[in-house]
Order: C-alpha cells, then structure tokens, then sequence
C-alpha cells in the first residue's frame, strides 16, 4: 500500500491515485487513469492449474475406460458389428482426448493473462496482448510467437447501471473475487476475474460512477 501525501489515506494496489482526491481536483484530467486491475497472480495460478489437473483427469479417465473397452468388445461382439462398434469408440474417445489437451493448453494459457483494466473518471479501458503460437508446445515452453495483437477497447463509464461482487468459496479463499459491471445495453455483465480486495475495488468504482453522474447533471 502507499500513503496519498494529500489527505494521509493509505491507497490499495490497483489505485494508481487516490480517488477521493483525483475526483475532488478539477486538475486531474477526465482521462487519466485512477485504478487499474488485471486477474491476480494467485487467482490465475490456482484455476489455471486447476482447470488443468482436471482436464487432465478427464483425459486418463477416458483412455483407461476406453482401453477397457477395447477388450471387452470382442467377447461381446462380432464382425461388421465388432468393427463398427470400435471405430466409433476410437473415434469418441480421441475426440475427447483433444479435447482434454485443448482444456489443459487454454488453462496453462491463461496464467500468463496480459489482460489489464484501467478506470478514469469517464471511461473504462481494456487492453490484452493476444500472442499466436505455431503449435501448442511452444505456447506451453513460451516460445517466441508468429503473431501479436494488441487489444484496445473503451467502455463509457456512463453506460455502466451497476457494479456487484461475485465471490465463491475459492475466491474467500485467496481473498479475491470477480468484478461484475453491468451496462445498460448489455445483457451480460463485463466481469473482471480474480481481483484482490473485490469490495474496496467496488467501492472505489462506485465513487467514480456517482461522480460522473453528478458532473452530468450539472
């Protein structure tokens, strides 16, 4: 934590300037940021790993049954039957298989998130890094990859309605939750995954948002 030399309040991480004062000086500009956040290290190690061991699970589960299966066949079938009944097990069952290995890629993936959510006092900004890989193994080893987006998105502060905290038992755990934003043209809430002190990051945000709505009515 730092301490604003302003007014003496002890600031969290993922304030980059203490609110309370930003919104009270008209010096700050409208764009700078005054929080940014990005899905905790300990939120990204623990469901990346996770999600990994249990598509991984799934996957030696299905190849054990699947071996199992392949001997019971014969003494339970014959011919074209026999041959017809295998293919389609085989078939299942390295679908399956990709699929389990596709979750444990995407899960390992996702602990090198470079996702970043930043607020000013009128806008929300979301930026990540998208890096394409020639095969899966050197997305896993980190090699250097083919391709590189960058993404750059802005969300109008005075089109979010409501902000709400959805914190699991994992997420009690770590002490961390996820940040749901809900905008008044959307269905679907733009969720923030894995923020450390979900409550303080939502009270903070609220600040922000009743100070946009009472610089609009004026």
């Amino acid at each position: 934590m730092r301490t604003c030399e302003t007014c003496g309040r002890d600031t969290d991480h993922w304030e980059m300037r203490c609110v309370e004062c930003a919104l009270a000086s008209p010096a700050i500009p409208d764009d700078w940021p005054l929080l940014a956040v990005a899905p905790s290290l300990r939120y990204r190690l623990v469901t990346g790993l996770t999600n990994a061991l249990g598509c991984a699970l799934l996957g030696a589960i299905v190849f054990f049954l699947g071996s199992m299966l392949g001997g019971a066949l014969p003494r339970l079938l014959t011919g074209a039957v026999l041959t017809m009944s295998a293919l389609v097990a085989l078939a299942v069952e390295w679908i399956v298989l990709l699929a389990c290995f596709t979750g444990v890629v995407l899960s390992l993936s996702g602990i090198r998130s470079a996702a970043l959510f930043s607020f000013s006092k009128t806008a929300l900004d979301f930026h990540d890094v998208i890096k394409s890989y020639d095969t899966s193994v050197d997305e896993l080893l980190d090699e250097n990859a083919k391709e590189t987006k960058f993404v750059d998105r802005q969300f109008k502060l005075a089109d979010v309605r409501n902000v709400s905290v959805r914190q699991g038992f994992l997420g009690r755990q770590l002490g961390c939750g996820d940040i749901e934003i809900w905008g008044t043209k959307d269905s679907r809430p733009l969720i923030i995954p894995g923020v450390i002190n979900p409550n303080g990051f939502k009270q903070r945000l609220e600040l922000i948002l009743e100070h946009r709505a009472n610089a609009a009515a004026n």
